[in-house]
């Protein structure tokens, strides 16, 4: 029963420094997420640039990019 005893308290022991462990590690990854959040908010630069919009070129009728000339007939159109 002695032995026992010893392998029960030596149990408790590795559970409580695991528990530690995981609990530290957790509390970590969630401080360096957080101060990731708040660096990247301060740094972030917010653009208001559209996606590429598409439209048919006046005089050959191919699809181009708006603002930029055309592929086919070198076109530029202006809007």
């Amino acid at each position: 029963m002695e032995n026992l005893s010893k392998l029960g308290l030596i149990f408790i022991i590795i559970g409580l420094v695991l528990a530690m462990f995981t609990a530290y590690t957790t509390l970590v990854l969630v401080v360096m997420g957080f101060l990731l959040l708040v660096m990247g908010s301060q740094t972030q630069k917010i653009t208001k640039i559209p996606y590429p919009m598409f439209m048919d070129c006046p005089d050959c009728g191919k699809q181009k990019e708006v603002g930029k000339a055309c592929p086919v007939c070198q076109t530029q159109t202006v809007y």
